[in-house]
């Protein structure tokens, strides 16, 4: 018999589980998994699109689709997140009660180890106020438009929620649907959004969303000035230097002259 030490990343799932448990089990983890992968992945997106110099590139009159997109992924986010950890019916199926679910099953050999593990990926406070506020943005705005008399969203002022604190929301239920893997390894992400992942040489190793806000610099006025407008040398001496440091990102990104 295996120590109650001994890691459970070393042994499959069905050493660890009562057999009877095993179909719930691989059926639970695919469907949390699927959310999960959608919650990172939208979140890699998020960080490129936020990331990216629209109001230079683009400028205000043509940022209404890439907003959109911003708006609609972020509110998908805290969606997903709150389906994962807030829902309350007996039906949902959440990070929290499949994992007190999984606790019943392991085996008795092998519980120390599990209560060990998920001692160590516990929510600390900052997630868990974090997590209120994720709550709080959903049922009030997200999922309803819950008014006061002057027809405000029904949020407290001091509740607002950034982009970095929904990453490391994520992170953290990452760290607990690993536990809850045992030893085996999911990607949270497409391969080509995985920087863990090696491309063949001579291949474009961008993702796709690097690809498309490539295209969109290429195509962009500021970006194609100093080969195409006539008057470049007149007008770098006026541009803002953050419009210059930005041309010179890109022209270096594409392996052309910085100006």
């Amino acid at each position: 018999m295996i120590s109650s030490n001994t890691s459970l990343n070393e042994l499959e799932p069905s050493e660890v589980l009562e057999p009877s448990s095993l179909q719930y089990y691989e059926d639970s983890l695919d469907l949390i998994w699927k959310e999960l992968a959608r919650l990172n992945s939208s979140l890699v997106i998020l960080d490129k699109l936020f990331d990216f110099p629209s109001d230079w590139i683009l400028g205000p009159e043509k940022e209404t689709f890439l907003t959109l997109v911003k708006v609609s992924l972020f509110e998908n986010s805290l969606l997903i997140i709150s389906k994962l950890t807030s829902d309350t019916s007996k039906d949902f199926l959440t990070l929290p009660r499949f994992k007190n679910w999984l606790g019943k099953q392991i085996k008795e050999e092998y519980r120390n180890s599990f209560n060990r593990s998920l001692r160590e990926n516990r929510f600390n406070k900052a997630i868990d106020a974090s997590l209120e506020k994720v709550k709080c943005i959903r049922d009030n705005f997200i999922a309803h438009l819950i008014v006061d008399e002057n027809l405000r969203p029904k949020i407290p002022e001091d509740i607002e929620i950034s982009l970095r604190e929904v990453n490391t929301i994520c992170k953290q239920l990452n760290s607990l649907f690993a536990v809850l893997c045992f030893g085996e390894e999911r990607l949270m992400v497409p391969i080509d959004y995985s920087p863990i992942v090696q491309h063949p040489v001579g291949s474009d190793p961008r993702s796709d969303i690097e690809y498309l806000l490539d295209l969109i610099v290429q195509d962009s006025y500021l970006f194609k000035m100093p080969e195409e407008s006539p008057y470049w040398e007149i007008e770098k001496e006026h541009l803002d230097p953050e419009a210059i440091n930005i041309i010179n990102k890109y022209r270096k990104k594409f392996g052309i002259p910085e100006v």
